[in-house]
């Protein structure tokens, strides 16, 4: 019976595994393993972080890609600059024309750009299952045609002394943003941009499911919920966008009636859509 019993227990585990042994699972297919900062990464493929990393510098990367198709999993492990100060220009993870650079499942803390994929000749970059929180001036800042931000939470961003601007998600050319949280844009003190969700010639993107709260505004730039910039027939949908009733502010700006908000809950701005032909279906209260 004992034996019986034993192999049933096998077969449960296999068929039900422990969060320890799927933890385990994902370092299978690492090609290699981020152990300290700075690090460089000059090779293809898949690079795990094991434990809580941490650097004081304010300068530079804590992580620098150097190739293209690249994946940073950092399984929930911290990333962390936060001992720099406000005046850091450090980023957390940089990449700079490089194709098909993924970051997903990372805690990124205390960088001027928390995550910053950039260049226009690099794009199909894919951000997922983030949190960044307490990064000085953005927090996600990705450019690059065919490119994804999706189900990150983006908290406490702001408060550098090298500029009084501050993002949560910064996307630059045709990039899909959606599913996340921004919560918590502040500035330094003095006027300043203060933006939650903000796009650059997105022809063409999509902007959906995202939820913006807690913009702190700064002198007399009125906050922004979401802007699009220079970007036609964006498609903005199911996006709750809320600001704190202050003067100036907008919800949802576009460049023009042909990208359309539907769907959409925005309140705390005395603009709730600027520019945006109205596909129906918004809430729009001051």
């Amino acid at each position: 019976m004992k034996s019986v019993a034993a192999a049933a227990l096998l077969a449960l585990a296999f068929l039900f595994p422990t969060s320890e042994a799927r933890a385990a699972e994902s370092y299978d297919a690492c090609t290699g393993t981020i152990t300290a900062l700075p690090f460089t990464i000059n090779a293809p493929g898949t690079w795990c972080v094991k434990q809580h990393l941490y650097t004081s510098a304010a300068s530079g990367a804590a992580i620098t890609v150097n190739s293209s198709n690249v994946t940073i999993d950092c399984n929930n492990f911290k990333i962390e600059g936060t001992s720099a100060g406000a005046g850091t220009a450090n980023r957390g993870i940089l990449a700079s024309g490089k194709l098909n650079v993924s970051v997903r499942n990372c805690q990124v803390r205390g960088f001027q750009y928390g995550i910053a994929l950039v260049g226009a000749t690099g794009g199909d970059h894919l951000v997922e299952h983030n949190r960044l929180s307490g990064n000085t001036s953005y927090g996600i800042f990705v450019e690059g045609d065919g490119s994804l931000i999706r189900d990150n939470q983006v908290s406490l961003t702001g408060g550098s002394t090298l500029t009084p601007h501050a993002y949560g998600i910064y996307g630059r050319y045709i990039t899909d943003i959606q599913d996340n949280v921004v919560s918590g844009v502040v500035g330094n003190g003095n006027a300043g941009n203060i933006i939650g969700i903000y796009t650059l010639n997105n022809t063409g993107g999509t902007v959906a499911g995202n939820r913006v709260h807690g913009l702190v505004k700064a002198g007399t730039i009125g906050l922004r919920g979401i802007l699009n910039s220079q970007s036609s027939r964006v498609v903005l949908m199911r996006n709750n966008v809320a600001g704190d009733g202050s003067t100036a502010g907008v919800g949802i700006t576009c460049t023009n009636s042909t990208s359309r908000v539907k769907d959409t809950v925005v309140s705390g701005f005395p603009t709730g859509l600027s520019g945006c032909g109205d596909a129906g279906r918004n809430d729009i209260t001051p």
